[in-house]
């Protein structure tokens, strides 16, 4: 039974039982060509970034638009935002404590999407151009800081991704369900950190020096993609 279930969903396209003829007309609506996904994946900064930043971790939401009766070639959105967890940076001062930089990011980029429609593994490709918002921010490790969150750099960036994956169907029907796992280089603009040497003691307080490098990082995710 479950040979004959795996051999069904490999054979419908990824939009079955769902209109599929031509490209967009009256008959066949806009709502009825979107797909939508949430995928969670790890951020691996590239190049200088890597010596002011650690891992990162991402929250990512997905909208692809078919454009063709097939779902060959569609149209992708993306929303995400990042979580580079706070390091401590500097040398403590006494009273002060010692300075913890978080690195916060949320970017929005559009662009083509190629899928292979069908087979129990359905590859995909894209490139997508879009903006991205990159925040540097600090707190202190003693008591004088009022706002342990202040933001003390912000960059609005642009950014290129290129990309690709496969789905994995589990579900066909009104509402088709597949597994998604992908990889993709994501080659952000210049932006402001805070690294080790960045920060020194001062008269009645720290000293910020920030340094702009690429925010380019490689990224692995997994998620789901349903039909809507």
């Amino acid at each position: 039974m479950l040979a004959t279930l795996l051999a069904a969903l490999s054979q419908a396209p990824l939009a079955a039982q769902r209109p599929t003829d031509g490209l967009l007309t009256p008959e066949v609506t806009l709502l009825e060509r979107l797909w939508g996904g949430l995928t969670l994946g790890v951020q691996i900064p590239r190049g200088e970034l890597g010596d002011f930043v650690g891992v990162g971790y991402e929250l990512r939401a997905n909208l692809l638009v078919d454009l063709v009766s097939d779902g060959l070639l569609g149209l992708r959105l993306s929303g995400t935002g990042t979580y580079f967890p706070d390091q401590s940076v500097g040398t403590p001062v006494s009273g002060l404590g010692s300075v913890s930089v978080g690195n916060r990011s949320v970017s929005l980029d559009l662009g083509p999407q190629v899928t292979v429609p069908s087979g129990p593994l359905r590859p995909y490709g894209f490139a997508t151009v879009g903006a991205a918002f990159i925040r540097t921010s600090h707190s202190l490790g003693g008591s004088l800081s009022p706002d342990p969150y202040a933001p003390d750099y912000s960059d609005l960036t642009h950014v290129l991704s290129l990309g690709g994956g496969f789905y994995i169907p589990v579900s066909s029907g009104d509402r088709s369900i597949a597994l998604d796992l992908s990889a993709q280089h994501r080659w952000n603009g210049d932006a402001r950190v805070l690294g080790e040497n960045s920060v020194t003691p001062g008269v009645s307080g720290f000293l910020f020096d920030p340094i702009e490098v690429g925010a380019d990082v490689f990224v692995v995710e997994l998620g789901v993609v349903v039909g809507l």
